[in-house]
């Protein structure tokens, strides 16, 4: 990452202010992400999710950095559409670290989660291996989904809702609604609003350009810098939130730069 031009504005709501915000979330949770790969090498640390999720997040984030605009307007195109899905996916991941990790949780709770966890990924690991190659599916994943099914059912947590997700298609029981209610509070439906407009940016046909001048789709106008801005401090919160996490599990002592951006981060928006 290339440090920003103005890590002074990182407080401050505007563009700028957020890209130089989320390099130093960025840049200070990198030592924790290699620190928690360490550990795992090492057996000092055996969770694999925490592992695998922190690293989903970081490089997640990163690459939102890397796509933004410079500082100043240039006449090059804005990749708004992909700017937008990392931002979902950065919603969507915080998600599942906090279903994963969150605080607060029962010895039962934490143990249907992670039941989910393993039913959604065997689900997911033969469809895509029973296309490519059925006779490795069938040999190596014919119980998997099943056997977490039946757990998932015997667990005293277990409600008629969680029967949806029997295909393995998703991890989510709680609605979107739910799950921004518990992470953002008195801004959740604001931020449900944007969440739904990211949506219409990853169509193949996108409705959201479809609305604007055609000048404007792509380029570096400040309406677009605007709009960035907002789905950058909305991508700093949760990234914040996910740190917060992850260092609960993990106990690691928190440094002074990643002490600054957890501690700007508590709300979704200031005021």
């Amino acid at each position: 990452m290339s440090q920003p031009d103005d890590n002074k504005s990182a407080q401050t709501d505007n563009l700028p202010g957020q890209a130089a915000a989320l390099f130093l979330g960025a840049n200070a949770f990198a030592p924790y992400v290699d620190r928690l790969q360490a550990d795992f090498g090492s057996e000092r640390f055996v969770d694999w999710a925490t592992v695998i999720l922190s690293q989903t997040m970081q490089t997640t984030v990163v690459s939102i950095y890397k796509l933004l605009p410079p500082a100043a307007k240039t006449a090059e195109a804005v990749d708004m559409r992909s700017l937008a899905t990392l931002v979902r996916n950065v919603v969507d991941t915080h998600d599942v670290i906090d279903m994963m990790l969150g605080e607060g949780q029962s010895t039962d709770e934490r143990h249907l989660n992670r039941q989910l966890l393993g039913h959604y990924m065997a689900a997911r690991i033969a469809h895509v291996q029973r296309a490519v190659d059925a006779a490795k599916a069938q040999q190596f994943f014919p119980d998997a989904q099943s056997t977490y099914w039946a757990r998932i059912q015997q667990s005293p947590l277990y409600e008629k809702r969680m029967a949806r997700l029997k295909s393995g298609e998703s991890i989510f029981y709680k609605t979107r609604a739910e799950r921004l209610i518990a992470a953002c509070a008195r801004h959740a439906d604001f931020v449900g609003g944007v969440v739904a407009d990211l949506s219409t940016y990853v169509h193949s046909v996108p409705p959201a350009l479809w609305l604007r001048p055609a000048a404007e789709t792509y380029g570096d106008s400040e309406h677009n810098r605007d709009l960035i801005a907002v789905w950058l401090r909305i991508s700093n919160y949760f990234f914040a939130r996910s740190i917060r996490a992850i260092l609960h599990v993990t106990s690691y002592e928190k440094s002074p730069n990643l002490d600054d951006f957890l501690n700007h981060h508590r709300e979704v928006f200031s005021g």
